[in-house]
């Protein structure tokens, strides 16, 4: 089963995860999350990335230098929400990350978390797209 230690789900189940920016003490701060206004409009001052559990240690995510694909799970508090990782790779592999942007100032931003809306927009899309 769930292997949380070191990261592996044998079912194949995608999670995202989020943790504190690297500029910020190690420990979880005050932000909140879950039903949070930072965490809906997406400015938490956390990264989030998603993590493949199928043993690959393959992970996902935007950051300003492009695509992020080595992080370390052990330091993501994971979401309960799990996701197909076959179907993940899909919505991933069909999805422009398009230009990185921190901040909506003058427009919309494009950042982690915004890119993880978009991933899991694109899965459940390619989910329903596979019903009919």
């Amino acid at each position: 089963m769930d292997d949380p230690v070191n990261g592996v789900d044998p079912m194949g189940l995608f999670r995202f995860g989020k943790r504190p920016l690297s500029f910020l003490p190690g420990s979880w701060h005050w932000i909140g999350s879950g039903g949070s206004t930072a965490n809906k409009r997406n400015y938490e001052l956390k990264h989030e990335q998603g993590f493949y559990e199928d043993g690959t240690g393959d992970n996902i995510g935007l950051g300003k230098d492009k695509m992020m694909r080595n992080e370390d799970i052990s330091k993501y508090k994971l979401n309960e929400t799990h996701f197909d990782d076959k179907l993940m790779r899909e919505a991933e592999k069909s999805l422009d990350p398009g230009e990185y942007k921190l901040c909506k100032m003058g427009g919309q931003s494009n950042n982690c978390q915004d890119y993880a809306d978009r991933l899991r927009d694109r899965y459940r899309f390619l989910r329903t797209a596979k019903k009919h």
